[in-house]
């Protein structure tokens, strides 16, 4: 795998253009992606089939899942759920057509993975990401799977887009990352995530040191990122509630939920059927709310045991095979070609791990894109070892550890080429 992608990297950098490269990219990934989504007909499961099931209603005019358990609980849910509302009322109940916007939204972010490691990188650094983007397999999978994730990564990588390729300076820049962020959050709770990786990384490389104009500055757009931000939700939250789209705000009604599950030891930090009744016994709201706190805090007793339990986690969370083969084959009996999809998998997400940890030690100071990913994807790392973890939460991830993996690939390059360049000296 590492030969191959040593092959690819070096033909698409030599003989193509940069046009010619994103013609032949996008016509491949997204030929793989049609051809997957028509030839696997992967029906609706778990939450996914919740809300689909729930779009559906909506189209119909019945709005009665607004009071169901899920819906109560995970109200932020509604964000995605309208949105394929939206798209079953304009192409009628096609799962075919929610699954072509996935394709789309999967190629838009190649295209951003593209463009941010062209302006922050260089263009060796560019494609080689992309390609990785686009030819890891469970980019493809998920493209059958009505997963939140498509549309959301894209419009969080879209926010970072506009930090990196326009720059904070930009007239209006601070509107256009509030809203991409916002809109991602609607899709998929991760905005504050993203929104206090770019915090760091403005406050560290633009406002320090402080330079009393300069930092002023950056601080007033920054300021200006998170008010945005914050309005937007609330309009969106406000105009749900009064038009009847909702029966509370769309936010977290169990915030303690997902650190019960990442705690929990004797389920290694994921879904459980034992944290779930317990639970259930309590009211959503505040009963619940005390319910699961005190669980959390009686986990945190035992350090040992957490510390233990975190390293644990991060070996299962980063180094598992992917879910996107058991999702993808869900209800579909294709057991030879689901295990050669997952070995597909590993070789080229270790590889690519490989070039990430090898990025690291070639990191050059000057690089601010650089310092920008690795605060994303520590943080990431970070995160997960307190939360519940599925490998499936590695996709939100994906286009920075292949942003850092291309710049791996071009690092190993110049430090070959300097090796040579000093032995014919």
């Amino acid at each position: 795998m590492a030969v191959l992608i040593a092959i690819f990297s070096y033909l698409v950098n030599r003989f193509l253009s940069a046009k010619s490269f994103l013609i032949i990219l996008l016509a491949v990934g997204f030929g793989m992606r049609i051809v997957w989504i028509m030839m696997e007909k992967t029906p609706p499961a778990s939450d996914f089939g919740v809300m689909y099931r729930s779009a559906l209603k909506a189209v119909r005019g019945d709005f009665t899942f607004l009071h169901s358990p899920y819906y109560s609980s995970w109200v932020y849910q509604l964000g995605f759920t309208y949105y394929e509302a939206l798209l079953l009322n304009l192409f009628g109940n096609q799962l075919f057509m929610l699954k072509l916007f996935n394709v789309f939204f999967s190629m838009g972010t190649t295209v951003l993975i593209y463009l941010i490691a062209r302006k922050g990188l260089n263009e060796c650094s560019a494609r080689v990401a992309a390609l990785l983007y686009t030819l890891y397999i469970p980019n493809v999978l998920y493209c059958s799977v009505l997963t939140n994730q498509y549309i959301s990564t894209f419009m969080f990588i879209l926010g970072i887009y506009f930090l990196i390729g326009k720059g904070l300076s930009e007239k209006y820049i601070w509107l256009w990352i509030g809203l991409a962020l916002g809109m991602g959050n609607m899709m998929r709770p991760l905005g504050s995530f993203f929104l206090l990786g770019m915090g760091v990384f403005v406050f560290i490389y633009m406002i320090l040191p402080f330079r009393k104009k300069e930092s002023i500055y950056y601080i007033k757009r920054l300021a200006g990122v998170l008010l945005v931000y914050i309005i937007f939700q609330q309009l969106i939250s406000f105009g749900f509630l009064q038009t009847g789209l909702s029966v509370k705000p769309l936010s977290n009604q169990e915030p303690y939920w997902k650190f019960t599950l990442g705690l929990n030891a004797h389920s290694n930090g994921t879904w459980n059927a034992e944290d779930q009744r317990y639970v259930n016994q309590f009211k959503v709201g505040q009963a619940r709310n005390q319910a699961e706190k005190t669980l959390v805090q009686e986990r945190l007793k035992d350090r040992k045991g957490v510390i233990r339990l975190f390293g644990n986690k991060f070996k299962a969370f980063w180094g598992k095979p992917d879910a996107g083969p058991y999702w993808a084959f869900r209800g579909l009996k294709q057991p030879i070609l689901q295990l050669s999809l997952v070995i597909y998998e590993r070789l080229m997400y270790i590889v690519s791990c490989l070039l990430i940890i090898g990025n690291v030690l070639l990191m050059k100071k000057e690089n601010k894109l650089l310092p920008l990913l690795c605060i994303f994807a520590a943080g990431y790392a970070a995160v997960h070892l307190v939360i519940e973890i599925q490998t499936r939460y590695r996709f939100d991830i994906l286009p920075v550890l292949f942003l850092l993996a291309g710049y791996g690939v071009y690092g190993f390059k110049q430090y070959i080429q300097d090796k040579l360049i000093n032995r014919l000296n």
